[in-house]
């Protein structure tokens, strides 16, 4: 009788061997070099597809998995036989947890909510989870401006008196159960049947949602749960989970991790060529994966969320997104709502035009160059502080004309200059230079719309050619949105967030020498 050959595929790799039935596993991946007798976690196999026996001591293999493993086909090669074609899966340490300890699918049946709350910004979006469809998003300004428009203010004014955290931590659940509710309505639901929730923020924001300052002993890269009656959220059941999501430090909260895990760096840190993640906000983060490393680090920058400025909002309706110049002044705003502010991408696509039209120089002077058509030239005016640009004038509709003036460009010049610099250090830092970048992906806020021939004209980012800078939209609603489709994610999210170094500025030469030289608005050469 002839024997049966039969074909083992081995993952990763597809690496294909041979064997005859009844030939033992164990001794087949030992023989061929792929696992090592001295090491004894190698024995630990995952049967995808295919025949093998069964254990030859099953209380072995039940002493090293759980039952949820065994049933998802993890093994012991040494209890093993062939019996036909297979594909084996090898156990990497890294991996294994992943793969094994975490069942996927979504965190709950019905439907889930996910946040991303910024500073400035606070994004919702309503997601079935049977279908993983998103049916409702929407967005508002984070209350707390009220109190203080950078995130340090307002914590040197909770450290002052707990009274202080507990009005911000209000403003922060009022402003979560007003998108729920409105959520809610639309989808012609009660919030009450939202059943997870999980939510992408800042450290220090998580802390004041948490009713409490950052604490020295706080731990980062874990997801903590808890019940919404723990979190004083009653527009939810109180036994609805909330998942508040992991940070990699300090300075690096959960939305960067949750936005480098949609902007899928953890794949692209192997390579070579160097993948450049520049999240737009009030706190700007860069994140530069490559060369098998995830480096980040952190700028203030206010204006890209509208703080700071003038006429600045959030990208909510009416807020300008962009300006065009020709014979006339038009602007684009969030949803073609009437125009009532500017938000940090119209700022940027303001400066990037007039800069284009010769209006506004290098040093970041408003000028009024000969030739200009009158209807742009009109929009040009002289006040005690200086030269300002009307964007858009009053009517009966808006009170006040929407401008952009010299201090407006100062913000902008400072927080341009700070983005730049931080791009030039996190690439030093990995050895590698512009020409090394082989992607640079835009992330902002909801509806911002940030262009990238703007921030290339400003000279925002480093040298990369226009075609390899692509905006993503907001990355961390979206790291938030996939860690609530399916909890083999939000596990991942964790291994991110242990993976992601964080690179001092404060220390590092390469960022001062850079931010004194990109205060100038111009593309680098």
């Amino acid at each position: 009788m002839k024997e049966q050959q039969c074909r083992i595929t081995i993952l990763p790799g597809e690496k294909e061997l041979h064997a005859l039935a009844g030939d033992s596993l164990y001794t087949l991946l030992l023989v061929a070099g792929i696992i090592s007798a001295e090491d004894a976690d190698s024995d630990r196999v995952c049967l995808e597809r295919g025949s093998v026996s069964p254990a030859e001591d099953a209380a072995a293999e039940a002493a090293v998995f759980s039952a949820a493993e065994l049933t998802e086909g993890w093994m012991l090669a040494s209890q093993r036989r062939i019996l036909g074609d297979a594909v084996i899966s090898l156990y990497h340490k890294q991996e294994l947890p992943a793969a094994a300890q975490v069942k996927d699918g979504p965190l709950a049946d019905g439907y889930g909510m996910a946040f991303d709350i910024g500073a400035a910004t606070i994004t919702a979006g309503l997601v079935g989870l049977d279908s993983l469809r998103v049916p409702l998003m929407t967005a508002c300004s984070n209350s707390q401006l009220n109190v203080a428009a950078d995130l340090r203010d307002r914590l040197a004014l909770a450290s002052r008196d707990e009274a202080n955290i507990i009005h911000l931590a209000a403003l922060l659940r009022a402003d979560l159960g007003m998108l729920a509710e409105k959520l809610s309505h639309y989808a012609g639901l009660q919030p009450r049947q939202i059943r997870a929730v999980t939510i992408a923020a800042s450290h220090a924001m998580l802390s004041l949602l948490r009713g409490r300052l950052p604490q020295a002993e706080d731990h980062f890269s874990h997801t903590e749960v808890c019940p919404a009656g723990a979190l004083a959220l009653p527009v939810f059941d109180p036994e609805t989970k909330i998942y508040l999501l992991p940070a990699a430090n300090r300075e690096l909260g959960a939305d960067a991790v949750a936005a480098a895990l949609a902007a899928d760096l953890p794949h692209k840190r192997d390579y070579d060529a160097v993948t450049l993640l520049v999240d737009f906000g009030a706190n700007g983060e860069i994140l530069a994966a490559g060369g098998g490393r995830i480096l980040g680090c952190s700028v203030p920058a206010l204006p890209f969320e509208g703080s700071g400025i003038s006429a600045g909002m959030p990208p909510v309706t009416g807020a300008i997104t962009d300006l065009y110049l020709d014979n006339l002044v038009t602007v684009r705003t969030v949803r073609d709502g009437r125009p009532c502010g500017i938000c940090g991408a119209g700022l940027i696509s303001a400066a990037a035009t007039l800069f284009t039209h010769g209006m506004l120089d290098a040093d970041g002077r408003l000028t009024q160059p000969e030739g200009l058509p009158e209807a742009v030239a009109s929009r040009l005016r002289h006040t005690a502080a200086g030269r300002e640009f009307i964007l858009s004038p009053a009517d009966k509709h808006f009170p006040r004309d929407i401008c952009i003036n010299q201090e407006d460009l100062l913000q902008l010049q400072m927080a341009k200059a700070s983005i730049f610099a931080a791009c030039q250090a996190v690439l030093s830092a990995l050895g590698a230079g512009p020409g090394d970048v082989r992607e640079a992906l835009l992330a902002e806020s909801y509806r911002a719309n940030i262009r990238p021939a703007a921030v290339l004209r400003l000279g925002m980012l480093p040298a990369i050619p226009q075609q390899q800078v692509l905006s993503i939209g907001n990355a961390s609603w979206q790291g938030a949105y996939l860690a609530l489709s399916s909890r083999r994610i939000l596990h991942e999210l964790e291994q991110l967030a242990k993976q992601i170094e964080r690179l001092d500025l404060n220390a590092d030469q390469v960022y001062a020498e850079a931010f004194l030289q990109a205060m100038n608005f111009d593309a680098p050469a």
